[in-house]
């Protein structure tokens, strides 16, 4: 018969020693081994010392908070040693299962067999959990957006979640493998190991259970979620989380790596349904809205990403370049993602550009203009290079230190966030595309006006303009229509049919 060892990881803090004897004492006969990180402890209390399946780990200036408890996973022998050393490993070879548990709940005596037996149920292919949680969208905020099965009451069939609660989660040791990498910001375990589940496939099941299974133990001070409530840094970075990483994986999965963003602040709803449309008829894309109101839209199926009052503050095009490179940092290295205006008619797949050799591709205009680009279409390839380079940009939307781009907007005085700051970046971007390539190593290349067509349609040149944008739209000469300015009344004319 296989030997399953029952390992137990549990991250405790000072000043909750009595409510962790409780939770250890109701969790100590059901397991084989209970490994520890005391936090903020200078010694372990001499009651720990006596319990034999214990092994404890000292972390006196709380490194890495709760997600202390992963480096056991991979068998690190001290909290120091959690990021990269591969020295000092502990034998962790044979088959395991892992429970952990919070320092603050009373677990029943059943707890560990009716895990083990949900483990089985699903064949361990899933993490059993007792708290879980869905994601209803349009999402908002991180604590408003969850409908959630709380451990304590009573759940009758086992269900598939978004989320876990680590503290009453369960797994064989060949279902997943958590590391400390997989925790890179503290306070956001749960957010990390859904992100962590879903990247390996690994399902999440809340598992059936009686009403007051388990029960909370009343604790003084604040609890990690308390404080996050209350701390608006906190709720921002969770929300940050939630919506640029966890929620693109679990609307979209790992099938596809194609993404086009949009930005929709109060567009004619005639565009964004005609954008959305033609897009769905050229290609299979992840779509994304971004948007400072909850809409639902009628087609191209996008996942529509809220824009806080907070960033929409930021000013328009501010706003659009910072919440769409956040969201491009968080994307799998290799994502292809096109950041494109919501007032585009698509005639051919615009991905067809990624055969060609880039980081970051632009738009040219292809007729000579003050601005050469027109941000209405910007390409990423998403690796490391670009990641840095768009920090940099992001970082010049609070406070402006690229000389080339200060230079640029003095020159046409641009001030703000509101409008121009988008397509200044650009087009000083492109400019200085050798620079970037020295500092970041970027390379930026210039795809041409097919990918998106804006005749010039200013004042007098409306006509011509428009006639060149239906002549191409005849020909099917570009693969992307931008109808910017007056050129969209050769949509609502029903030029475009």
């Amino acid at each position: 018969m296989e030997k399953i060892t029952k390992t137990v990881l549990c991250a405790s803090v000072a000043g909750r020693e009595q409510q962790l004897k409780v939770a250890i004492r109701s969790i100590y006969n059901q397991v084989d081994e209970i490994h520890l990180v005391l936090n903020f402890y200078l010694e372990v209390p001499a009651w720990i010392n006596k319990l034999t399946k214990v092994y404890t780990y000292l972390n006196p200036t709380n490194k890495n908070a709760h997600d202390a408890i992963w480096f056991r996973v991979i068998g690190l022998e001290s909290v120091d040693k959690m990021k990269n050393d591969c020295a000092g490993r502990l034998d962790y070879s044979g088959s395991r299962y892992y429970f952990t548990i919070d320092d603050d709940l009373l677990y029943p005596d059943d707890y560990i067999s009716v895990m083990v037996e949900g483990i089985e149920r699903h064949e361990r292919r899933a993490v059993i959990t007792a708290h879980g949680a869905n994601i209803v969208r349009p999402v908002k905020d991180y604590f408003e957006c969850r409908h959630t099965y709380i451990f304590s009451d009573r759940l009758e069939r086992d269900i598939f979640v978004d989320m876990a609660g680590v503290g009453c989660s369960a797994w064989h040791s060949s279902t997943i493998s958590p590391t400390p990498n997989d925790f890179p910001i503290p306070f956001c375990r749960d957010l990390w190991f859904a992100i962590k589940a879903k990247r390996d496939d690994v399902p999440l099941v809340c598992l059936r259970r009686p009403t007051s299974w388990i029960l909370p133990l009343k604790t003084e001070g604040e609890t990690v979620y308390e404080l996050t409530r209350s701390n608006e840094k906190l709720k921002a970075l969770k929300n940050r989380i939630l919506k640029e990483q966890l929620l693109p994986l679990l609307a979209f999965g790992n099938n596809c790596k194609d993404y086009v963003l949009m930005t929709d602040y109060d567009f004619d709803e005639r565009l964004v349904a005609n954008s959305l449309a033609t897009l769905s008829n050229v290609c299979v894309s992840n779509n994304i809205i971004f948007t400072n109101k909850p809409k639902i839209y009628s087609s191209g199926a996008p996942l529509t990403q809220f824009v806080t009052d907070e960033e929409r503050a930021i000013g328009i095009a501010g706003s659009k370049i910072i919440t769409h490179h956040r969201f491009i940092s968080g994307l799998p290295t290799g994502s292809q993602v096109i950041s494109a205006d919501l007032d585009l008619h698509y005639l051919d797949n615009p991905f067809t550009a990624f055969e060609q050799d880039f980081d970051i591709a632009v738009t040219t205009r292809g007729y000579l203009y003050h601005y050469p680009i027109n941000q209405g279409v910007v390409m990423y390839r998403v690796n490391d290079r670009v990641r840095d380079f768009l920090s940099f940009l992001s970082a010049e939307i609070y406070e402006r230190t690229w000389p080339e781009l200060i230079e640029w907007q003095k020159r046409f005085n641009h001030v703000g966030n509101d409008w121009s700051i988008g397509q200044d970046m650009m087009c000083v971007s492109w400019l200085y595309k050798n620079l970037i390539k020295d500092r970041f190593g970027v390379n930026i290349i210039d795809v041409g006006p097919r990918w998106n067509f804006c005749p010039h349609a200013d004042g007098g040149a409306t006509a011509q303009g428009k006639r060149n944008l239906l002549q191409a739209f005849k020909e099917r000469s570009v693969s992307v229509l931008h109808l910017k300015s007056r050129l969209k009344e050769c949509l609502f004319d029903g030029d475009l049919s």
